[in-house]
């Protein structure tokens, strides 16, 4: 077991914070700070072999992502330790809020500080459009997954992200996005999403991405339709 083993395994005993299909993250300290441990989680019905290959590749891509997002200025955690191998990485623990806490205050508030919140969406709209003018596409950019603190808005979980650079993938992070806020923030959603994807384009001027954006959401309402058409939810 090599140094690195045993970083690993003196962290990995940290708090456990989240566990999903993909990963088990831990709250840890290094040299008296706080830190997050993220590991990929390996699926027993995957060839070990051909496991051992996608934790690496997702690893890898994960770290690069952000790497470079760092290198351009996109607030993200930093990554201190990779074990590409064990699909772990160590990256600094961003204090803040999540945007959904926010944004339930401000939902719930009968008169929101309006331009606060014009300038919340607007800056993570010029954020994802960063993001995407790298040519990386994160994959889950949900209010889950957007924390603010000092440093304004952050991207956390880069688990699902790529480098692709068509309007379709783009599109799918807005989409994603606008799905989360509109399900729990639907009036203040409506009121500033227009100001975000403003925002958006400024930073990344890809036009296309507005019609694949506005495909998937007549798909979604369609789904949607049909379903109480169908008597879907009555019968739940």
């Amino acid at each position: 077991m090599d140094a690195l083993d045993l970083l690993y395994s003196a962290l990995s005993r940290g708090k456990i914070i989240y566990i999903g299909a993909e990963s088990i993250v831990y709250l840890s300290k290094l040299f008296n700070r706080n830190v997050i441990v993220k590991r990929r989680i390996r699926k027993t019905y995957v060839h070990p072999s051909l496991m051992d290959e996608l934790i690496y590749q997702r690893t890898r891509k994960e770290s690069r992502a952000l790497v470079k997002s760092l290198e351009n200025n996109i607030c993200v955690p930093k990554p201190l330790f990779v074990l590409l191998s064990k699909g772990v990485i160590i990256m600094e623990y961003l204090r803040g809020r999540r945007l959904y806490e926010v944004l339930e205050e401000l939902e719930t508030n009968s008169n929101p500080g309006f331009s606060f919140a014009e300038n919340l969406f607007c800056s993570i709209g010029s954020l994802l459009g960063g993001l995407h003018s790298l040519g990386i596409v994160h994959g889950d950019f949900s209010a889950g997954n957007i924390i603010l603190g000092d440093k304004g808005p952050c991207i956390i979980d880069f688990g699902l992200s790529d480098f692709r650079e068509d309007a379709e993938s783009r599109a799918l992070d807005l989409h994603v996005l606008n799905r989360s806020l509109n399900a729990l923030y639907p009036s203040i959603t409506k009121m500033f999403w227009d100001k975000l994807v403003q925002c958006y384009l400024e930073k990344i001027r890809d036009y296309r991405v507005l019609g694949k954006l506005e495909d998937m959401m007549l798909r979604g309402r369609y789904v949607e339709e049909r379903r109480y058409k169908n008597g879907f939810y009555n019968k739940q």
